[in-house]
């Protein structure tokens, strides 16, 4: 923590972006927000240690949109980088500009890209979850949980690229968001900026105080089987009876989640989240978990005689799809599942679908827009049934 907590403290070192930059006392500047404002402490804060210099007019311009080149000079001054790389290839980057030579040591130091081969846009604003990611490049969380993010209304809205940076900030408490919300989309402005270093500062400088940055379903463990109560009974829709406990739905998000950052990865459009399929593949993964009891083995095939192989869109979805596709397996764990954090079980649900071809190609198809994820443990025999069903509406 104290190697994390050193990277941090060159974030606040400087805030100031253009050539001609002024300190002042926090209330000496025109346009220093009154006392009470939402963004007073952070300003007040980042002026008196000196993070954030003003401009000769007697601006502060706490509004003021943040670029990708001031950025870029932030960083710089925050990491001291002197050493200089080849940016001629840029087209958007001329030597005659006063960001030249930070561009320049940003792309040496490696925590800035282009927004293609030839651009660096640099006069473009840089939205909140840009600078989220390129802070977290610097400061370098040790660990990230993508359910952090669940905890958010509009957690969903993180781009995947930058999900596991701003997973990590806010883990360590530098990002809480407002009113819910983390806003990842919109332009950050100097004062949005001030706010996250002030709150930064506070916690370092109050470590006993309780933080209230969302604690995700994450940092617990899966509940020992006795903590649950008597396990249900479920009647499948032929009349036969399955025994077992339906995992929280913050399971069935997390593995959602892991399968967006898989199809991000391999360049697909990733998967909306839509609860009537949720409901579906929990009573799928009851009658898979039958099977699996009954077979030894799942081959799809549904108490009622329908297959799932996903040839034909099945007859309650007939109305609503023009494609179905299933993901299903179930699998025996040992006594250990009451042991393993949330993120442990679906990193070893998502190996097992990633490892088999078929289930692989399935998590990869090219058309599917929805889904939606149910997950069935059976104490009985020990088995973990998971059902993940996307649909192209």
């Amino acid at each position: 923590m104290k190697k994390i907590c050193n990277k941090i403290v060159g974030i606040s070192l400087a805030l100031s972006l253009l050539p001609q930059v002024v300190f002042a006392q926090g209330n000496s500047f025109s346009d220093m927000p009154n006392e009470g404002m939402w963004s007073y402490s952070g300003l007040k804060y980042s002026v008196e240690k000196g993070y954030l210099s003003g401009f000769p007019n007697g601006q502060l311009r706490p509004g003021e949109n943040l670029t990708r080149a001031q950025l870029i000079t932030i960083m710089n001054r925050v990491m001291g980088n002197e050493k200089k790389a080849d940016i001629s290839y840029l087209v958007d980057v001329s030597e005659t500009q006063w960001f030249y030579e930070e561009i320049s040591k940003g792309v040496a130091a490696g925590f800035i890209r282009g927004t293609s081969e030839e651009t660096m846009s640099p006069l473009r604003p840089i939205s909140r979850q840009e600078a989220f990611t390129i802070m977290a490049r610097i400061i370098e969380p040790t660990s990230y949980h993508l359910t952090r993010l669940n905890a958010f209304e509009d957690g969903e809205d993180v781009d995947f690229w930058a999900a596991p940076s701003v997973a990590g900030l806010v883990e360590l408490g530098i990002i809480q968001g407002e009113r819910n919300h983390l806003y990842p989309l919109n332009r950050i402005s100097r004062a949005e900026f001030a706010k996250i270093i002030y709150e930064w500062k506070h916690l370092e400088e109050n470590p006993s105080e309780e933080s209230d940055v969302p604690k995700p379903i994450s940092d617990s463990v899966i509940p020992e089987l006795d903590s649950l109560g008597k396990e249900k009974v479920f009647t499948l829709s032929d009349g036969t009876k399955v025994i077992g406990y339906s995992l929280p739905k913050e399971y069935g998000e997390a593995l959602l989640y892991r399968i967006n950052l898989y199809r991000w990865e391999h360049q697909l459009s990733t998967v909306s989240h839509l609860e009537d399929l949720d409901t579906h593949s929990l009573e799928r993964a009851k009658e898979e978990a039958y099977q699996w009891k009954s077979k030894g083995f799942i081959d799809h095939q549904r108490p009622n005689g329908d297959w799932y192989d996903g040839r034909e869109v099945p007859k309650e979805f007939q109305e609503s799809f023009s494609q179905v596709v299933e993901v299903a397996l179930s699998t025996e764990y040992s006594k250990d599942i009451k042991f393993k954090s949330v993120d442990e079980l679906i990193e070893d649900l998502f190996q097992l679908w990633e490892n088999s071809p078929s289930h692989n190609r399935a998590m990869l198809h090219r058309k599917v827009e929805v889904g939606g994820i149910g997950l069935f443990y059976a104490p009985e025999n020990r088995s973990l049934t998971a059902v993940y069903t996307m649909a192209n509406e």
